[in-house]
C-alpha cells in the first residue's frame, strides 16, 4: 500500500503501477475484514471482562497513519495480562480458534512463564490468526529486556475512539518504546515499517 501510494506521484511505468494497485486493492479488503474481525474479538473480550490492548496491525494505522490502510498487517495482536491468560485463551478456543498443542506438559509452563506471546493456531479459514500477548517484548539470547514492564504498561493505559468503539491504548510514551524495542529485537534489518511507524509517532508527537 505504502509502495503504490508513491508510485502514484512518480514517473513509474503504468505496468508496474497497475500491479501495485491490484496489491493495493487486495490489501484494502483484507484491512477491513481485519478491522471487523478485531472488533468482534474486542466485544467479546469485553463481554467476558478481559480487559486487553489492540497492538500493531490495525490498531496503530489508526493511530499513526493519516490513510490507515497504509499500514500492512498479516494478524492481530491482542495484549492481556498474564493472569488472564488462561481464560483468553479458552475464549479464543469458544470464538473457533485452537491454541497451539506442546509435545510436553512442561513447555507449556515454560513459555507461560517466559515467553512474550502465546500464539494461538490457525484458526478456521477466513479468520486471522492471532499472537495472543501478557509481555511486550520477547527474550533474546536467553535475557528478557526489561525496560518495559507489561503490568505497569497497564497502569498507564488510555482509552482511544477507534472505528467508533472505546479501547485501551498503551499511552505514548510505552508505544514509543514498545516499538523502539519491537524493531531492535525483531526487525533490526528489514523492518521498514516499523521505521516508518516510530518517525510518525515521532512526528505526530511535535
Amino acid at each position: 500500500p505504502l509502495l503504490y501510494s508513491l508510485a502514484r506521484t512518480l514517473p513509474v511505468p503504468a505496468p508496474v503501477v497497475e500491479r501495485l494497485r491490484s496489491a493495493w486493492l487486495a490489501f484494502g479488503r483484507q484491512h477491513l475484514l481485519g478491522i471487523e474481525a478485531l472488533r468482534t474479538l474486542l466485544e467479546a473480550f469485553d463481554g467476558a471482562s478481559i480487559p486487553v490492548i489492540p497492538l500493531k496491525g490495525p490498531a496503530l494505522g489508526e493511530a499513526l497513519y493519516d490513510d490507515p490502510g497504509l499500514r500492512p498487517f498479516t494478524d492481530l495482536d491482542l495484549l492481556v495480562r498474564q493472569r488472564d491468560v488462561p481464560r483468553a485463551v479458552e475464549l479464543l478456543a469458544r470464538l473457533g480458534y485452537r491454541a497451539l498443542e506442546y509435545e510436553r506438559p512442561l513447555a507449556y509452563e515454560l513459555a507461560y512463564a517466559t515467553a512474550a506471546c502465546f500464539v494461538p493456531a490457525e484458526p478456521r479459514p477466513g479468520r486471522f490468526p492471532i499472537d495472543l500477548h501478557w509481555n511486550l517484548v520477547s527474550f533474546v539470547a536467553g535475557a528478557t529486556p526489561r525496560a518495559l514492564d507489561a503490568e505497569e504498561v497497564w497502569t498507564r493505559a488510555v482509552v482511544a475512539e477507534r472505528w467508533g468503539y472505546r479501547v485501551r491504548a498503551l499511552s505514548r510514551d510505552d508505544l514509543l518504546l514498545y516499538l523502539a524495542l519491537h524493531l531492535a529485537v525483531h526487525h533490526p534489518l528489514e523492518g521498514l515499517v516499523w521505521q516508518l511507524d516510530l518517525a510518525l509517532l515521532v512526528r505526530r508527537a511535535g
